[in-house]
């Protein structure tokens, strides 16, 4: 233990302090308390802990730290390791800035930093780090005592920063949203609730706090933990407001809000404004921020890291990019103080200014989640028609919560369009009015459509081609057209990348489909004939309209497809084999009159590429092979398989109605009690001693679509007992194939 309490250690002596603990292995607690330690010789300290790990306890009581140096110390104890558990800092005016000239929270600029220095290796270290969590080409034009230095950016294989050498570099911050794995481990979130119990006034415990929550990130249970170390009201709402933004799983703050009482919850609410709403789950929407206010700045940094973290993902698992202007970004028609610039994920949010853009995730509800069910729609229906009749005398604070009632909700593009149809409807509102908050409807639920390809569809056959114009512009070109569905009006701006992709597709479309397929065309509001140059190449410029027509029997779907796969964040589903829903197995020993061991007959899930949902059902008929059912009308009350139904290992999910429709001479068996007349009257019976038998497959519902249309081409796989497998006709183009037959034949030679 060494004990170096009052001392006038400050800033120089902190430097060779520094670089001897990196090297150190016998000293296993420090004090350094009351000592002249500023907020440079706090990251220093930091950048020695790092390294340092066999030191088990620090002192640094009554030193000057500042925010900025508490803050370096408390991160590096946090990413360290090691068996330090505890740094004491009471009293180091945590509540204060420094001089520190690095910032891990807003790193961009250029750094001249020369390795022999202790603060300028930290800095070097800190930089390098980051680098590697924010994925992107951070450092620019880096070089190594003047020469040009492709710095190492494998964490496997930690970078050894030289302890001379001068380091010059341009960092360009990408930052992206915080992961489950940076939530505080529960033992330092322990020792941290400890350390602000350990101070006796209310102040002094939301300064601890506020101070931790500048480097750390906390679950929304841990911040209910938080919340209840403060009594004071007013300590309460200024805690649960600054932790508010560290929260990883913020879709689940009502769990921590509850901790608050109702008026303490307001006050949150108030002082966060826009960022109290935001679920990073259901990021989609308009975003109006004033920067100069905290949370509205810290929202935008959200904004900006959920974007560079799908912009990652699509790109290191080569999907479509459907932006704007063709680099990944999920901001569009963003504007600062009314002026519109390009964005990357680089920007640097400034303090100040007026920020508005339309946020549009890329990332789709899993293809297997299915909308809200009728009841719970009709119920939505209901709140969002009540919030709506107030739209002619508040129509911000109106839309602001039929945004926040809408976003999140599992829909299809005919549920959101129903509301959009009903609110523009409304007698209080002007047609622009209706325009626009139309257009916000939906932009506000297009995050959880469940059938994002039906969109465009409706948009082209019940809306005005101006409405939807509006949603595409908004939304982005690529995210909401469906080539599948290119016939109608249309008008492009040839500078927009994603529209100028549309006319791509168009002009191919025109080539490839016969006829007539440009319709009173205009180019920059002149008549004119497609020319063929525009084939090869469609110009970067100018003002395109058309109608699109196409007779059905000339649809060229293939070449549709094709193109679809540029659009609509398209993204198919992993394959898992948590996704099957097994085999339904039917006893078929009554039917065979065999003894011994019963033979099964097995109805593999359908496949597509391996993955299934949904339900399947199924009926076993005897019959002269190949037989069809033909009248599609008869059905039944249930109860159509051979015995007591079929097994599943999603048996809950199976449906009790099945269609029972047969071919002439075809028996449908559905009382075991009758199996021997059945048997005895069948045509399925053959001379030699096997049995003739169809499988039909009534119907699957909702499967996984796995093409880029949205759909599937299922068929089934049918044995008997694991042998003889055999595919059923395939289905093209369904998620809800019906009536498929199947015929085998049986025999004990085939066992």
């Amino acid at each position: 233990k060494l004990k170096l309490a009052w001392n006038g250690i400050d800033q120089e002596a902190c430097k060779c302090l520094a670089d001897s603990l990196v090297h150190n292995r016998s000293i296993a607690k420090i004090d350094l308390s009351r000592n002249k330690i500023n907020d440079i010789a706090g990251i220093l300290l930091a950048y020695a802990l790092r390294r340092n790990q066999l030191l088990r306890g620090l002192k640094v009581n009554g030193n000057a730290l500042g925010r900025n140096g508490a803050q370096a110390l408390l991160r590096h104890m946090r990413l360290r390791g090691g068996d330090l558990r505890k740094i004491d800092m009471h009293d180091c005016n945590i509540d204060a800035g420094g001089s520190m000239t690095f910032d891990p929270n807003n790193p961009n600029g250029k750094y001249e930093l020369d390795l022999s220095i202790p603060l300028d290796r930290a800095i070097a270290s800190e930089l390098w780090e980051l680098s590697l969590r924010e994925q992107g080409e951070n450092w620019r034009g880096e070089t190594l005592d003047g020469r040009p230095f492709d710095c190492p950016e494998d964490p496997d294989n930690p970078w050894i920063i030289p302890t001379k050498g001068y380091l010059q570099l341009r960092y360009f911050s990408t930052p992206v949203p915080p992961s489950e794995d940076d939530i505080m481990e529960e033992e330092d979130f322990s020792l941290m609730i400890d350390q602000i119990k350990s101070r006796g006034k209310d102040k002094e415990r939301k300064d601890v706090i506020l101070s931790a929550a500048k480097e750390n990130y906390f679950s929304a249970d841990q911040v209910k933990d938080v919340i209840t170390t403060v009594d004071a009201a007013s300590d309460r709402v200024e805690v649960a407001s600054g932790v508010f933004s560290r929260v990883v799983d913020l879709e689940n703050k009502n769990g921590f809000l509850k901790s608050l009482k109702e008026h303490e919850q307001k006050a949150v609410a108030r002082n966060l404004g826009q960022l109290f709403f935001f679920n990073p789950k259901f990021p989609t929407g308009h975003y109006r921020l004033d920067l100069s206010n905290k949370y509205d700045f810290l929202l935008a940094q959200k904004l900006q890291q959920l974007s560079n973290k799908e912009k990652f993902r699509r790109k290191s698992l080569n999907l479509n990019d459907t932006s704007q202007y063709g680099n990944g970004e999920c901001w569009r028609n963003q504007s600062l103080n009314g002026e519109h610039f390009r964005y990357t994920g680089a920007w640097h949010v400034p303090e100040e200014g007026i920020l508005e853009l339309d946020y549009v995730s890329v990332t789709r509800p899993p293809m297997s989640v299915l909308p809200m069910g009728q009841k719970d729609y009709e119920v939505l229906r209901g709140r969002v028609e009540e919030i709506a009749a107030n739209l002619g005398s508040d129509r911000k604070g109106t839309l602001a919560h039929i945004d926040s009632v809408i976003r999140g909700k599992f829909l299809t593009s005919e549920m959101l369009m129903t509301f959009a149809n009903y609110i523009m409807k409304l007698p209080s509102l002007t047609p622009v009015q209706s325009m626009f908050v139309g257009v916000q409807v939906v932009v506000s639920g297009f995050g959880g459509l469940v059938d994002i390809n039906e969109l465009w569809r409706i948009l082209r056959d019940e809306f005005t081609w101006d409405f939807r114009q509006q949603v595409c512009e908004r939304l982005g070109w690529l995210n909401v057209f469906n080539p599948m569905y290119s016939e109608g009006y249309i008008e492009l701006d040839l500078s927009m990348r994603d529209e100028h992709v549309v006319a791509e597709v168009l002009v191919d479309l025109s080539v490839k489909e016969p006829g007539e397929n440009w319709l009173g065309e205009t180019y920059n509001g002149n008549g004119f004939e497609l020319p063929t140059t525009w084939v090869e190449q469609v110009p970067d410029k100018g003002i395109l309209t058309l109608e699109y027509y196409s007779e059905p029997a000339w649809v060229r779907n293939r070449t549709r497809k094709k193109w679809l796969q540029l659009f609509l964040s398209f993204e198919a589903p992993e394959k898992s084999d948590d996704d099957f829903l097994g085999k339904i197995e039917v006893d078929l020993a009554p039917l065979l009159r065999i003894a011994g061991p019963n033979p099964r007959l097995e109805i593999g899930p359908c496949e597509l590429e391996g993955v299934i949902s949904g339900t399947i059902q199924l009926a076993l008929f005897a019959g002269g092979g190949g037989d069809t059912p033909r009248d599609a009308d008869n059905e039944s009350d249930g109860g159509d398989f051979l015995d007591d139904g079929s097994t599943s290992t999603d048996a809950e999910s199976q449906s009790a109605g099945l269609a029972k429709s047969t071919a002439p001479n075809t028996q449908i068996c559905t009382d075991p009690s009758n199996l021997q007349e059945i048997m005895e009257h069948s045509p399925g019976w053959q001379a030699d001693g096997s049995f003739v038998f169809g499988v039909h497959l009534i119907c699957a519902k909702d499967l996984i679509p796995m093409d880029e249309t949205g759909t599937s081409d299922p068929f089934a796989k049918i044995s008997i007992d694991g042998q003889m497998e055999q595919e059923s006709a395939v289905v093209a183009e369904t998620l809800h194939p019906q009536s498929v037959i199947h015929s085998l034949q049986w025999s004990r030679s085939s066992r």
